[in-house]
């Protein structure tokens, strides 16, 4: 496929929010500190929690 391609977004769908993420599915993928901070980060903006 040609062209720039995400690992993540994120939209407003409705009155909600949408968070995508497609780094992997390894269970090592969840021991690296800055996927837990994106992790971390995706659930506070979902959750409104942050602006």
């Amino acid at each position: 496929m040609a062209g720039e391609h995400p690992m993540a977004w994120r939209h407003k769908l409705g009155e909600g929010r949408v968070f995508y993420a497609a780094i992997g599915h390894q269970a090592a993928t969840y021991d690296i500190a800055e996927f837990q901070n994106l992790s971390e980060a995706a659930v506070l903006w979902a959750g409104e929690l942050v602006k």
